[in-house]
């Protein structure tokens, strides 16, 4: 059985995309996790945290910075708790080993379903709203959390 692993290409960044096309597979996958990182810290406001303290803080599930969902029910918090453990899991399983072992070759059906995963965290975000912007009343789905307790004013 074989398996193949589609990308959208017309999704990844310009250089990721190069570092494919140019066969530089570990790169390509390390520099897309990177801009994860740079994206959770940005739309989550935490410009200090990096790495697994970033994601711990902006999408955990009990008192993340990002909402995916509202977690207003059992399937939306698990929706919302997916993007965390898939991000935790880019973050150690590809960026932290595609880093520090660079002497074992990257399988391209490997780099491709990290990619897929990065490209499948990475339209988890496109949901997502801060609880900073909710706080301000910008976020609909943050107000709802309000709305319901789930979220505190300050």
């Amino acid at each position: 059985m074989s398996l193949t692993v589609q990308i959208d290409v017309a999704r990844l960044d310009e250089r990721t995309e190069l570092l494919w096309r140019d066969g530089f597979l570990r790169e390509a996958v390390r520099h897309e996790a990177e801009l994860l990182l740079i994206r959770v810290a940005d739309l989550a406001e935490l410009p200090d945290l990096y790495g697994q303290p970033l994601i711990s803080r902006a999408l955990n599930e009990r008192d993340s910075a990002l909402a995916i969902t509202p977690r207003s029910t059992r399937t939306e918090r698990d929706h919302h708790a997916s993007a965390f453990f898939l991000a935790l899991a880019i973050l150690r399983g590809a960026r932290n080993v595609y880093t520090h072992d660079v002497t074992t070759p990257v399988h391209p059906n490997e780099a491709a379903m990290w990619l897929a995963a990065l490209q499948h965290v990475n339209g988890q975000l496109d949901q997502a709203d801060s609880v900073a912007t909710a706080e301000s009343g910008d976020s609909a789905v943050e107000r709802e959390l309000i709305e319901e307790g789930r979220v505190q004013r300050e």
